[in-house]
């Protein structure tokens, strides 16, 4: 799968960019604009660091994209709404 919009894109944190070459980030904030309606906020490196990591051992794991993109959806639609 290979979502082009998200996919290289820059994403802001408080105090750098990182350039997205994950899938699984991009089928993230795909998904998060879908669901809630706006682009996600900036996060701090410190957190993006270990969003990456945690990332990396979920695919270490073997979690292929459509599973992740599956349960990506299943924890959007069932965050409670404000």
């Amino acid at each position: 799968m290979f979502l082009g919009q998200f996919r290289g894109r820059l994403l802001v944190t408080e105090d750098s960019w990182h350039f997205l070459t994950s899938n699984y980030f991009a089928i993230y904030l795909k998904h998060f604009e879908r669901v809630i309606k706006k682009k996600h906020t900036r996060v701090a490196s410190v957190n993006y660091d270990f969003i990456e990591n945690q990332i990396d051992e979920i695919i270490s794991f073997g979690t292929i994209e459509d599973e992740w993109e599956e349960k990506v959806v299943e924890h959007l639609e069932n965050l409670p709404r404000e």
